[in-house]
């Protein structure tokens, strides 16, 4: 009797470990699902920051961010970089803000026009949304940053709660 309480714990013990990987890999399905299969991500050139990973070394190229709370999380601000990356209660990058020339998102960069940006965003399967600057997909909602003479001089990409 005493062994096939052992075995039993252990066969218990054995599906609770695979229950636990197949909730863990169909969490994971889901998040890479919301960013239309982690291609929305591969489209970010920004020191290789992606929506919802972790980022442990705050610093990026050797410049520590200020850290400023915000309703949704905590933002970091790296001023010399032009970049601020917010994060959720949960440490996951939620909004990448960039006016860095040397980055670009859907290969669209610091100082192209705003029509040829937004020709872009909409070829890479975005609609607009409650603005001319502002576009949606799969949860999420990418923004140009638009000057007066209609340049792109920053943009952002962020998940939509």
């Amino acid at each position: 009797m005493i062994k096939k309480s052992r075995a039993h714990h252990r066969i218990e013990s054995w599906r609770s470990v695979v229950l636990l990987g197949i909730l863990t890999i169909l969490l994971t399905g889901c998040l890479a699902n919301r960013l239309g299969g982690e291609g929305l991500n591969k489209q970010i050139n920004v020191f290789g920051l992606s929506l919802y990973s972790a980022h442990d070394d705050k610093s990026i190229r050797g410049v520590v961010p200020i850290k400023e709370p915000c309703l949704k999380g905590f933002e970091y601000i790296y001023d010399p970089l032009d970049l601020t990356i917010s994060y959720g209660f949960n440490d996951r990058i939620r909004r990448i803000t960039t006016r860095n020339k040397e980055t670009s998102m859907f290969n669209i960069h610091i100082g192209d026009s705003f029509s040829k940006g937004k020709d872009i965003i909409r070829q890479a399967g975005f609609s607009e949304g409650d603005s001319p600057y502002k576009f949606v997909k799969d949860g999420c909602l990418f923004t140009l940053l638009v000057d007066d003479h209609e340049r792109i001089f920053g943009m952002s990409f962020e998940v939509l709660d």
